[in-house]
């Protein structure tokens, strides 16, 4: 029988193979939340991503000649993000072929295939060295994760005193709302729950790393899905259509989450969402 973490790795697999380009038609290229600054903040919705992606490549203290693992790294668009800005090499990974594929051409369409390159691993396994990078990101893929397994696996991979830099999702408070998931997303998250912020101390300490900084950002992540509602509710004839031809477009699962979608009470409860910053 298939252990507990090579489950989960398969699903992930399957679902990002099959979504990704209902994230990158309907949301951004960044297949995370963004940032917003207050209510009245008009910041699109790459605008607001790209910002979430800067917090967390500041955090991350590196440079041109470093060498910095991206998991989860999505079609690359943060990895591209974080080499442009700091000079830094990066090597994304994903258990995606999809994904990988596409994060490749981009690399390539910009002319830093040397400097930006993505692999199939998995997160909670890694196929590298002790001491092999000098920081470590990654963006919102903790949820689908053993997470005590895949900080320890930073930890071991970043050198003495470099920085490890990750969102994640948290359980949400309870509020006047409907707490809602698409159907493949809510299968992961029965595996692996979701946390409290201060989850992270124990975790980080039991990876033998330090706790930089742990923020509560839910009230400037608290846009994105409604703003990813209003879109899809935008394209709805676009996206419904004929269910053969959404199902062609999308696969099984993205036509599935979009449906979802569609169908999901108007208002719905949030996601909590943290940024953790570890030095090892």
């Amino acid at each position: 029988m298939a252990s507990r973490i090579e489950a989960d790795t398969e699903l992930v697999a399957r679902l990002y193979n099959s979504i990704s380009w209902v994230f990158s038609s309907t949301w951004d290229d960044n297949f995370h939340f963004g940032y917003w600054e207050s209510p009245d903040d008009q910041s699109s919705v790459a605008e607001a991503t790209d910002r979430l992606t800067d917090l967390l490549i500041d955090a991350l203290s590196v440079a041109e000649g470093d060498r910095v693992l991206d998991l989860g790294c999505g079609v690359g668009k943060p990895a591209l993000r974080l080499h442009r800005r700091t000079g830094a090499e990066v090597l994304g990974v994903t258990v995606s072929e999809s994904q990988v594929e596409e994060a490749s051409a981009r690399a390539a369409e910009a002319g830093a295939t040397g400097a930006v390159r993505f692999e199939l691993a998995d997160a909670m396994a890694l196929p590298y060295p002790d001491d092999s990078f000098d920081a470590v990101l990654a963006l919102e893929s903790m949820p689908y994760m053993e997470r005590a397994v895949a900080l320890k696996e930073m930890a071991r991979v970043v050198r003495p005193g470099g920085r490890i830099a990750l969102t994640d999702l948290l359980e949400p408070a309870p509020v006047d709302g409907v707490r809602w998931q698409a159907p493949d997303i809510q299968q992961v998250h029965r595996a692996i729950p979701l946390p409290k912020a201060e989850d992270y101390r124990e975790l980080c300490a039991e990876a033998g790393v330090e706790v930089v900084q742990l923020r509560d950002i839910t009230e400037q992540t608290s846009y994105g899905v409604p703003r990813w509602r209003e879109e899809i509710l935008r394209q709805r004839e676009a996206l419904v259509g004929d269910e053969a031809q959404l199902v062609e477009r999308f696969g099984a699962e993205g036509a599935a989450i979009i449906k979802a979608m569609l169908a999901a009470p108007e208002k719905i409860t949030e996601y909590g969402y943290v940024i953790l910053v570890a030095q090892a």
